[in-house]
């Protein structure tokens, strides 16, 4: 599975790599980000995933990483994940303690309509899904943690319910030390996951096995 560009002469082979692309820049580098955000959220634009010659969905091969103080593992698609896996859970193991307890909420509901002479009406059925919103159901998370605790808590919560083949990274290192990010992208390694740092140019070292693109004002590469 590879990311690229049609503007790119070259390829980003996702999954156990990682990879800079730094931009001479900074026009350039906030046109990319600009661009591929968008993309994230269904607008046109170049970049593509493929694999085996046919196009991935973009959304479906990476997820966004930026702002990392922002990262919330109780954000709505990981939520809306979280409560379907639970839902998945109760149909199968626990469905007559389920049951049960829409029976007696029912008939509570029922009692109460008798007995204050209500005229209402409700569904004969519970969803599940407003159940769990009502019980405030969240993935649990330090509010206090560090910000490197919070990114491996939110890459390892996106891991779960989405299978990223990679990670792209924007101004990591405004953020995190070498050491940090180098340690970050060694365990997605080990995961099988590939890690992309988009950069403005700062002529920092490259990690031991790390590809650095420097790509100029013309999108050209150049090799260093």
């Amino acid at each position: 599975m590879n990311l690229r560009h049609v503007d790119w002469q070259f390829v980003i082979p996702l999954q156990s790599g990682c990879y800079t692309l730094l931009w001479e820049s900074p026009a350039l580098f906030e046109r990319l980000v600009t661009e591929l955000v968008g993309q994230m959220n269904g607008k046109d634009g170049g970049f593509f995933v493929e694999e085996n010659y046919e196009e991935v969905p973009l959304t479906k091969a990476l997820w966004l990483l930026y702002s990392p103080y922002m990262m919330d593992v109780n954000e709505k698609k990981i939520i809306t994940r979280l409560y379907k896996e639970v839902e998945a859970g109760l149909q199968i193991d626990y469905m007559e303690e389920y049951l049960e307890i829409e029976r007696t909420l029912m008939s509570l509901v029922d009692r109460i309509q008798l007995g204050n002479n209500l005229q209402i009406q409700h569904s004969d059925h519970l969803q599940v899904g407003q159940l769990l919103k009502s019980m405030n159901l969240q993935v649990e998370q330090d509010a206090d943690c560090h910000v490197i605790e919070r990114l491996y808590s939110y890459v390892d919560t996106v891991t779960k319910y989405f299978q990223p083949q990679g990670f792209v990274c924007v101004q990591f290192r405004d953020y995190f030390t070498d050491e940090q990010l180098h340690v970050f992208a060694q365990e997605m390694k080990m995961k099988h996951i590939g890690v992309i740092f988009l950069e403005s140019h700062n002529g920092r070292r490259a990690f031991p096995d790390e590809i650095v693109y420097t790509i100029d004002e013309s999108w050209c590469e150049l090799y260093e």
